[in-house]
């Protein structure tokens, strides 16, 4: 079996949500965590994807997940 890669998301507007809803699909693919300057966007991303957390900042973002991707 393969090693997951951890996936973080900047950004919770519609580009975003196409590429959780592709990104979930993969099984080797942890989404470990999402930051947005709208929060309650992010927030409803997080429950409907099941990303473990959301961040208030870039640097949290980072610092909380150690994400090995993230996309913008």
């Amino acid at each position: 079996m393969s090693e997951q890669i951890s996936v973080a998301f900047i950004g919770a507007g519609s580009m975003a949500a196409e590429h959780l809803k592709l990104y979930s699909t993969f099984r080797n693919i942890k989404l470990t965590g999402i930051f947005s300057r709208t929060l309650a966007k992010a927030q409803n991303l997080a429950k409907k994807y099941d990303i473990a957390h959301v961040c208030q900042s870039v640097t949290e973002l980072f610092e909380t997940t150690k994400a090995q991707l993230v996309i913008i």
